[in-house]
C-alpha cells in the first residue's frame, strides 16, 4: 500500500510502511531532490556526493549544466536555481509538483512540470517521471554538457568502484563499454550482505533522442543524456516532453520484463 504526503519543505513517499523516499523541496537548495532512496527491503541505495568531489551529486534529481549558458547543475555561487514552485496534486501513489528555472540575475529562464507516479514490483519499485519543460521565451538552447536532466548516485558499495557492476540492454558493461553508447536502460548493482541491491534508469521510447546514449561512470553516476555530444533547442509553443523509468530494486530484475512493463506508457 502507498502513502505520499506532503510534510513541511518535503514530499515523503511510503510503500506498506517504509519510507522509500523524500522529495525535498526547501526553497534553499539550488535544486530539488529525491534523498534518501532505499529498497523495500530497507536499505539505502542512493548517495549524496562525496564533499570534496561531487557535492552537487543528489541521489536522484533533474538538472541541466547548459541553458542558455547558464549551468543549473553545480550548486556553486553565481549559478542557476531550480525552485520548487508548488505541490499541484498528490494521490496515493503519484503527485505532481512545477518547478521554476532561475537564472543568477533573478531571470525565470524556463518552468517544467513534473509527476511522479510509483507501483510495487517483485523485484522492487518503479517510479514514472513525466517531465515537460517549457521556455518562457521564445526559444532557448539546451547547450552542450557534461550532464543533464534525470540523473542517479548510487551509493559507494554499488559503484564500479566499490564493487559493484554496470549493465546496459545492449549488452555492454561498465564506464568503459557503456559511456557514450545509446541504450534502452542501465542497471547497476551488486550482491551486499546476501541480496542483490540496484539502481536503473530507463529511457522511454517517445523521447526524442531514443535510445539515448548514457553518461555512465564506474564512481556511481548514471544518466541518460546526450547532451555530452549534442545541443537541443526548445520553443515555447513546442515544450519538451520527456519520460523516465527509476527501478529500485532488493533483487536482480529481469530489466526486459520491466522495460516491458515501463515502455507501454504507464
Amino acid at each position: 500500500m502507498w502513502r505520499i504526503q506532503e510534510i513541511g519543505s518535503s514530499i515523503t513517499v511510503e510503500c506498506n510502511g517504509l519510507t522509500i523516499t523524500v522529495y525535498q523541496t526547501d526553497p534553499s537548495l539550488s535544486l530539488p531532490y529525491f534523498y534518501p532512496v532505499r529498497a523495500l527491503s530497507g536499505e539505502e541505495v542512493c548517495a549524496i556526493g562525496p564533499q570534496h568531489l561531487y557535492p552537487h551529486h543528489r541521489s536522484v534529481w533533474i538538472g541541466h549544466g547548459n541553458v542558455n549558458g547558464v549551468s543549473f547543475w553545480l550548486d556553486r555561487p553565481g549559478e542557476g536555481q531550480i525552485r520548487h514552485e508548488q505541490t499541484e496534486t498528490i494521490t496515493n501513489s503519484e503527485f505532481t509538483v512545477r518547478s521554476l528555472w532561475i537564472s543568477p540575475d533573478g531571470t525565470a529562464l524556463m518552468h517544467d512540470a513534473r509527476s511522479f507516479q510509483f507501483r510495487d514490483l517483485p523485484e522492487g519499485w518503479l517510479m514514472i517521471c513525466h517531465l515537460t519543460v517549457t521556455p518562457l521565451q521564445e526559444s532557448l538552447v539546451l547547450g552542450k554538457t557534461n550532464h543533464a536532466f534525470f540523473s542517479v548516485r548510487v551509493r559507494p558499495e554499488i559503484a564500479v568502484t566499490g564493487g559493484g557492476k554496470i549493465w546496459n540492454s545492449e549488452g555492454k558493461e561498465d564506464e568503459s563499454e557503456t559511456m557514450g553508447a545509446r541504450a534502452r536502460w542501465c542497471l547497476y548493482g551488486r550482491e551486499l550482505s546476501g541480496r542483490f541491491l540496484g539502481v536503473a534508469l530507463l529511457d522511454a521510447p517517445e523521447n526524442p533522442w531514443h535510445p539515448s546514449p548514457w553518461f555512465a561512470r564506474d564512481y556511481g553516476f548514471l544518466s541518460p543524456s546526450p547532451f555530452y555530444w549534442q545541443d537541443w533547442t526548445i520553443e515555447r509553443n513546442e515544450p519538451l516532453r520527456l519520460r523516465y523509468g527509476l527501478l529500485v530494486c532488493h533483487q536482480k530484475p529481469d530489466m526486459d520484463k520491466i522495460w516491458q512493463i515501463f515502455s507501454v506508457g504507464l
